[in-house]
């Protein structure tokens, strides 16, 4: 039987050659504001979320792997509170300096805009630095359900334009 992390490994695509795009893309996204000599601080990354989750889980591979690459201690953070609004609002202001990081989807990079009036942010205070993980999601049944389809979600697929 398979453990947690072993299930959230299995659960979130994460390519082995992370670490090294990561530092890439920082090194790009910030060759106008930081010498070569970048990062000489510690990397703080904001999770906007409880400890335990996605955003968590990848966060804390990020946290192991990126310091030996970047020869500085990458510190996780969580901040959750407000559907991701707390942490991701931390982060937006943050110093522009590179030094703080926040995980995002679009769920507190996007939705949050429609979904709140004032979220205290807007996505073009972010710049995206590289995409780490990707995620699959099903719909299961319970193994006792005597049923083994639903017609109410087989009729919504057939209603659906195939693509």
């Amino acid at each position: 039987m398979q453990t947690n992390v072993q299930t959230q490994k299995a659960m979130f695509n994460i390519p082995h050659s992370l670490a090294r795009s990561i530092l890439v893309s920082l090194a790009l996204a910030c060759a106008p504001v930081f010498a070569k000599d970048y990062p000489v601080n510690p990397i703080r990354v904001i999770v906007p979320t409880q400890p335990g989750g996605g955003y968590d889980f990848v966060a804390r591979v990020l946290a192991q792997q990126l310091p030996a690459e970047l020869g500085q201690p990458v510190v996780v953070d969580n901040r959750p509170g407000g559907g991701s609004l707390v942490g991701t609002k931390l982060a937006m202001q943050a110093a522009p300096d590179g030094y703080t990081l926040v995980m995002g989807r679009l769920a507190n990079l996007g939705f949050a805009l429609g979904l709140y009036q004032a979220p205290g942010y807007a996505v073009s205070d972010f710049t995206p630095i590289a995409l780490v993980a990707t995620n699959t999601y099903t719909l299961s049944r319970a193994r006792i359900c005597p049923s083994r389809r639903c017609p109410s979600l087989s009729r919504m697929r057939a209603a659906i334009p195939a693509s």
